[in-house]
């Protein structure tokens, strides 16, 4: 069954309720999508631990989640960020985007010399976001690889979207000139 947005209305009701068949349906659509986002953020045996909490965190909350306010994946991704904040409260450690790119990166090539352009790319790429200061690149990886509007973004980070639309066309401004001087330095 296809996952649209009145489906996930429908299921985000249901769930509110006390419905487990729901939750589990959204938890099925989205788990995959929270993993990357905190993959993005934190590294290692962590990540599963941490996308567990953040669907506990969202079964135990249903109370105070509000259709009306934001869709269901948008408030799932506001617990997943606030569960990378307390973590690395309680880690005091920096973020490491070493293999951010495999993600990107992960459809098939059809040629050795594609792949080696492609993997050249791809580190590259993991390169320049680690460079990039945290606002952009928290932006960026929502933006275009979560795939979220500039809407949702915004309602997440708790900014204005006008703000996240400047930080992403910045955050894009500057990861290119970083990746520009890396092909110089590469």
């Amino acid at each position: 069954m296809e996952f649209t947005l009145e489906r996930q209305i429908k299921l985000a009701k249901g769930w509110v309720k006390g419905d487990q068949k729901a939750f589990s349906e959204l938890y099925d659509h989205l788990a995959d999508k929270v993993y990357r986002y905190i993959y993005f953020k934190i590294k290692g045996s962590e990540v599963e631990d941490l996308v567990e909490l953040t669907f506990l965190k969202a079964w135990e909350g249903r109370g105070s989640f509000d259709n009306d306010k934001s869709s269901f994946s948008t408030w799932i991704f506001t617990i997943a960020r606030n569960v990378v904040i307390d973590y690395y409260r309680s880690q005091k450690e920096t973020i490491d985007l070493a293999d951010v790119a495999d993600v990107i990166a992960s459809d098939k090539l059809d040629s050795p010399k594609e792949a080696t352009e492609k993997e050249l790319d791809k580190e590259n790429l993991s390169v320049a976001l680690q460079q990039l200061d945290e606002p952009y690149r928290e932006i960026i990886v929502l933006r275009y690889l979560e795939d979220f509007a500039y809407e949702e973004i915004a309602e997440m980070l708790d900014k204005s979207e006008g703000s996240v639309r400047v930080l992403n066309f910045r955050g894009l401004k500057k990861l290119k000139q970083i990746m520009k001087d890396l092909d110089m330095i590469l």
